[in-house]
């Protein structure tokens, strides 16, 4: 049995290590380099031993702590109001809004709720029901005869 596919497709790995320095996506890195994912992931897996994935996040690594320390630098000695508040958000999760988590038990049913009311409102609920019993009693009474 015969090869299949065309000729090998190689990769400039000097090149790629550099282009992946400067944080690419991973289909920016394909298209730069005109190669289709299955083949790249394989020469890489081939080189470095790491999927592509793993090569493109390693290499960019470096790149992504400079410009934290950067924008740390810029909120910090620059007194940047703007920065600091995006590296509050986006490092020390702070929020423009407060989340409400609400959770709900689901390992109970079919159990009546009991409703708190204040005494006003509890009073003329419970009239309410006084009368709706009056008018079901009546309504039952008049169907019987």
């Amino acid at each position: 049995m015969g090869k299949r596919g065309g000729p090998r497709k190689e990769l400039d790995f000097e090149q790629a290590e550099k282009v992946a320095a400067m944080g690419p996506t991973r289909k920016i890195f394909l298209d730069f380099f005109k190669i289709d994912y299955k083949t790249a992931n394989k020469r890489i897996k081939e080189r470095y031993g790491v999927s592509l994935g793993e090569f493109l996040e390693q290499r960019a690594a470096p790149l992504k702590i400079k410009l934290m320390s950067v924008a740390i630098e810029i909120a910090t000695k620059q007194r940047n109001v703007t920065m600091t508040i995006f590296l509050l958000k986006n490092y020390c999760n702070f929020s423009d809004k407060r989340e409400v988590k609400q959770e709900v038990k689901t390992d109970v049913v079919n159990e009546p709720v009991k409703i708190v009311l204040p005494d006003q409102i509890q009073k003329e609920a419970n009239k309410l029901k006084e009368v709706g019993a009056k008018v079901l009693a009546e309504r039952d009474a008049e169907a019987m005869e």
